[in-house]
């Protein structure tokens, strides 16, 4: 056991069969959810005890999970439960639609399209908020990357994290980088994205080149 955005599920069946109880990680790690199909399937009654599904109430982190979304607050995260937990309605934004299909757009329940004490937005923006603001970030954002060779990883790093303040993108947003092939050996470029979990996505100078737009050319990069 570490930490409970890493501890995967954990759930009890007695000799029985007759009880299905999540012991560890029953939002993020899913073991509420899995405790009910082990207990559809063997006959058994699931024993949920967190305070949002006994109550029947929106769970923040579970809504993150399924929807690949990164929680970037813990302590909003734990706020925005308590207030629907007292009954207090807590705003919900989206930058992206979120749709059902049988009610068109979906609001959570307990949630309203109006700024409140405490509030949800869905974005990939950094942006600052007048009032609490748990922000929901999907990781939708691949960078395009260059470096000579050799460049420090660190160096790189910052520069990375420039051009994120400069665009207003979240660095939780980030799913990716992408180059051109001959730099898939890259010091750098391995250091990084394994240490900061994103991928790397390595393209010829042919399917680069195939790409259409309005691009600034650099000789530099043409050079063997």
């Amino acid at each position: 056991m570490k930490d409970k955005m890493e501890d995967p599920a954990v759930i009890v069946v007695d000799e029985a069969g007759r009880f299905a109880v999540p012991l560890l990680s029953g939002h993020v790690g899913g073991a509420n959810e899995l405790a009910e199909r082990i207990a559809a399937a063997i006959g058994a009654l699931p024993v949920i005890t967190t305070a949002t599904d006994v109550r029947g109430i929106f769970a923040v982190d579970v809504f993150a999970v399924k929807n690949n979304l990164a929680v970037t607050d813990r302590r909003l995260a734990k706020e925005v439960s308590a207030s629907l937990l007292e009954g207090k309605p807590v705003g919900f934004f989206s930058d992206f639609p979120f749709k059902d299909r049988e009610k068109g757009c979906w609001t959570p329940k307990g949630c309203v399209d109006r700024e409140c004490e405490i509030n949800i937005r869905i974005t990939t923006e950094n942006g600052r908020f007048e009032k609490p603001c748990l922000l929901l970030v999907p990781r939708c954002i691949i960078l395009g990357v260059g470096c000579r060779r050799g460049t420090d990883e660190n160096t790189l790093e910052r520069e990375i994290e420039s051009a994120l303040r400069d665009g207003n993108i979240h660095p939780g947003a980030v799913k990716a980088l992408a180059t051109i092939d001959v730099k898939a050996d890259e010091a750098c470029l391995l250091a990084l994205t394994e240490r900061r979990d994103w991928e790397l996505k390595c393209y010829s100078a042919g399917a680069l080149g195939a790409v259409e737009g309005t691009f600034e050319e650099s000789e530099f990069v043409k050079k063997p």
